[in-house]
Parts: structure tokens; sequence; C-alpha cells
């Protein structure tokens, strides 16, 4: 179900917001091996709400924005047989932006503030473990909710037309992600959470700046990517170096050549063009190595 009414006073523009989801997910064990299980995942009513107030500067508007989400319980919580799901509600989160937006001919930026809490994180327990609540133990565990994530950050965008050809755009993200506790020690320790660390793979800054050419026939572009640091364990004690990924792309446009190749293209996409060594996806404990320099030819043809 979803509703939406929007409101214009002047300069002044309401949006408001109501959505609710109905999930039920359902396990069948053919060979009768396990207990056929089910487990309700509707949502609450989630809200939403947007503002944006056009400013006496022309081109300029500041906005702000709310919104309430969830994530529906997965099949995965169904492949424990007898695992007790009597207590297990979906993960939510609320989300919380402030921001100034100006346009112009030639150049735009975008300054944003954002906050999301996550939280009713699902965690197992096995139960030959004495954390949590005894009498949610099922034969083979259980699941329920506890804790969460907590995050904040800014976000900096900057677009500009350099000339009818050239286009320069860059922008820079500082986050601020913890975990929160579930309120029980021994549940964080079984988990291996420690409240108030920095989350596993996200890094604490994001720079991208990169400039685009495109002309009648020929078109390009140069981008360079900078990750900072992150954390790979959850006790926040190993840490994945920051680093810098320069990638280009060169493409072609056949139709200028010929009336026949209107609507082809020929593309060549290097990606790490310094050919750096890095730690690219991390996860809970390990990280895998990035992608060398590679380079990719293709055709497209749109009809």
């Amino acid at each position: 179900m979803v509703f939406t009414e929007l409101l214009t006073i002047d300069t002044l523009t309401l949006t408001l917001g109501a959505k609710q989801f109905f999930v039920d997910v359902e396990r069948e064990d053919l060979f009768q091996e396990s207990s056929d299980a089910s487990v309700d995942s509707d949502s609450d009513i989630l809200l939403s709400a947007g503002l944006i107030w056009e400013t006496p500067l022309e081109g300029a508007e500041l906005f702000a924005g709310y919104a309430e989400n969830f994530k529906a319980i997965g099949d995965s919580v169904l492949e424990r047989p007898d695992s007790d799901l009597d207590n297990i509600e979906p993960e939510t989160s609320e989300t919380t932006e402030l921001g100034l937006r100006y346009t112009a001919d030639n150049f735009s930026a975008t300054a944003t503030y954002f906050q999301n809490d996550f939280e009713n994180r699902i965690i197992f327990l096995d139960n030959n473990t004495s954390a949590g609540n005894n009498y949610l133990i099922g034969t083979n565990g259980t699941y329920f909710n506890a804790g969460g994530i907590e995050s904040d950050g800014l976000e900096l965008f900057l677009d500009y037309d350099l000339s009818e050809t050239l286009n320069l755009y860059t922008s820079y993200t500082l986050l601020d992600t913890t975990y929160i506790g579930s309120g029980n020690s021994a549940v964080d320790e079984t988990q291996g959470i420690t409240p108030g660390n920095d989350v596993v793979g996200i890094a604490d800054q994001l720079y991208v700046i990169g400039l685009d050419w495109n002309s009648e026939i020929f078109y390009g572009g140069i981008s360079s990517k900078f990750t900072g640091d992150r954390f790979v364990d959850l006790d926040n004690s190993w840490t994945a170096d920051s680093y810098v990924v320069v990638d280009a792309y060169l493409g072609m446009n056949l139709g200028e050549f010929s009336p026949a190749l209107r609507g082809a293209n020929l593309n060549l996409v290097i990606n790490n063009l310094l050919d750096e060594d890095y730690l690219g996806t991390v996860v809970s404990g390990g990280a895998w190595i990035g992608a060398p320099r590679t380079a990719s030819l293709s055709a497209t043809i749109d009809f």
C-alpha cells in the first residue's frame, strides 16, 4: 500500500507518503527430514516526508527528508530446521537528510548531511550458548533482533561544464558508521560485536573527480576515485589501507562516418589505468585483492 500527497505553498513544497509491505516466507521439506516452517515478515506502516524551500537566491533551494524502510526476513533464516522463529521481526531503518542544492546554466552543486539508523538486526544464537534469553532457544538455536548500525555523514557534489565539450565533476563523502550493541554483553561477545566500533568494510572517506569530453565523432573521459581506510575485522584491529584507482574510456560514434552505421559505437574502457595494488571488497575477517589493470573493447548498436 502506497499513499503520497503533494502540497505546494508559494516557495515551499511538502511531500508526504506511507507504505506497507506484506511478506510471508515458507519452507517445505519435500524429503520430510525436517519440520516445515514459516515466518511472517509484514512491515509496519512506513512513513516518509520531504520538504523543499526555494530560497530568494535564484537556483538555490534547501531540502530535508525523512524515510522509514524495512528489510523483509529472508529465506536464509529457514535453513536451520527447528530453530525458534517466534520472536523474530523484520530489520528496520530510519533515514534523515538535510541539504542545500544550487543549479545554474553550466554549474550545479549539492551539500547533504544524512543520518541513518539501522535497527532490529537479525542475529542467530546456537542452543549451546548461555547468551540471550533462555526461553527463546529452540532445539537448533534461535533467531532474534538485537542491535544494529548507526551512520551519519556529509556528501558534497559539484558538476561544472567547462565548455560545450568538457565536463568536470567531483564528489566527496565523509562517513561515520558504528555498531549498536544489543544491550546484552554476552550476546555482543557471541556475535563478536563491540558497541561503538566502526563497521567492517565501510570507508571513512570517499573522493571522486572526473573529466568527460564529447565531440561529434569522439568522446572519452578519465576519473580518479580515492577510498579511505576500512576495517576488516569486528575488533577494528586490521585495517585495509586507503587507495586510489584511475579509470579511463574512449569511444567513437561510427554513425558520423556513414548513415548506415547510425547508432553504432565503439568503446575502449581501461580500469585501474595505473595498475594500483589494493584490497578491494572487504567482508568480516577477509579482503579480496583488487583487480589489476584491465582493458575491454566493445561495440554497441542502438536500433
